[in-house]
C-alpha cells in the first residue's frame, strides 16, 4: 500500500498537466486539421517573431468562465 502512495506522489510531482496561455500576437497563421486548430508563429507587440506552434482541441467543449 505504501508503494502505491509513493507512485501517486511521484506522478503528481512530475506528470502535472498545466494549461498554456499564449501571449498576444499578430500576423500568425493557423489551420484546422481534424479536430485540432494549429497556430504557427506570429509577432508580439514588440514585433519580435515567434517560432511557437500550439493547438486547440476543438472536439472538447470549453468556456470562458472560471469555475
Amino acid at each position: 500500500m505504501l508503494n502505491l502512495h509513493f507512485i501517486f506522489i511521484l506522478s503528481y510531482l512530475f506528470l502535472r498537466v498545466e494549461s498554456f496561455t499564449p501571449a498576444g500576437r499578430i500576423a500568425h497563421s493557423f489551420v484546422l486539421f481534424g479536430d485540432k486548430l494549429y497556430f504557427f508563429g506570429g509577432a508580439n507587440n514588440s514585433y519580435l517573431c515567434s517560432n511557437e506552434v500550439f493547438y486547440l482541441d476543438v472536439s472538447k467543449s470549453f468556456g470562458s468562465t472560471m469555475g
